[in-house]
């Protein structure tokens, strides 16, 4: 077993776990050409129901310290200074994720309704930006529009399927994908997004809606999965310091143990020993 941790909503986990679910490897006549397969192997590779590292393997994959191959074990200490954040993409990067996310609007609307509505003027947000286009479905896909260049797309990808595999203007690209509120769910090249697809109208009328801020949760305890508390290690009135052990919850099987992430003061507790937690339940308030 491994011991890991991380900070959630005002506390350090630690956390037991097995290191390792999945193992993927690749090879070629030298270290290039090895790390391109894993890195279009990786964009290929869907992962559901738990959460995993693809993207910032693929990230890895892109660095040029590690193509070089010059690393020590500092390499994501120096590399990845504020951590990792799967927000960032190249205009190239960017590009294809436009025309696929238009290519795979295209298919859900031609299957619900006809050819014809698959077709027109899109606006396409993708990470803070908006992009215009212009749809034309084809037999093997659709073409796109875009900064007055035009995008060829083709894929034989249906409905349901995790990870999408297309050729963009010749280029091999593999994405995961999947339905989102407003969109889709994209993965690919180091980042996990959500690019939205609308109509000119949808999308003057999305620009006029508040942006729902999440909620502030930086006084609260939360607790990070289902679980059993095991112990509760303060009190109301107690004053903590960062690292300090606030509570142990239960997780299949394995102790995970909470400390505090800052200096502070317990204003309430809200569960004691025995308690079932669901995912973000308020274990405890902070002052």
């Amino acid at each position: 077993m491994r011991i890991d941790t991380g900070v959630y909503e005002g506390a350090e986990i630690s956390m037991f776990y097995d290191p390792m679910i999945a193992k993927l490897c690749t090879h070629g006549a030298n270290r290039d050409e090895a790390i391109d397969r894993m890195r279009r192997a990786l964009d290929a590779t869907a992962v559901k129901g738990i959460a995993h590292n693809v993207a910032f393997l693929t990230s890895v994959m892109d660095n040029a310290k590690f193509r070089s191959g010059k690393l020590s074990t500092a390499f994501i200490a120096e590399e990845y200074k504020d951590g990792f954040k799967a927000d960032k993409i190249g205009a190239d990067g960017a590009r294809q994720l436009v025309a696929v996310a238009a290519l795979l609007e295209s298919r859900k609307v031609a299957r619900q309704r006809s050819t014809n509505a698959a077709s027109g003027r899109r606006v396409v947000g993708l990470l803070g930006k908006a992009y215009d286009i212009q749809v034309s479905p084809t037999d093997q896909g659709c073409i796109v529009a875009l900064d007055g260049a035009r995008i060829t797309v083709e894929s034989h990808w249906r409905p349901g399927e995790p990870v999408l595999r297309a050729g963009i203007d010749g280029d091999a690209v593999a994405v995961r994908v999947a339905p989102a509120v407003e969109g889709w769910r994209l993965g690919f090249g180091g980042v996990e997004t959500v690019a939205s697809v609308r109509t000119e109208r949808q999308a003057a009328l999305a620009a006029l809606m508040p942006i729902k801020r999440p909620p502030d949760t930086s006084k609260h305890l939360l607790s990070p999965m289902p679980g059993l508390v095991v112990s509760i290690a303060v009190k109301e009135g107690d004053d903590v310091q960062a690292g300090q052990v606030l509570a142990t919850i239960d997780a299949m099987k394995m102790e995970n143990v909470l400390r505090s992430a800052r200096d502070g003061k317990i204003k309430a507790i809200h569960a004691k020993a025995g308690d079932s937690l669901a995912v973000d339940q308020v274990i405890l308030d902070f002052a």
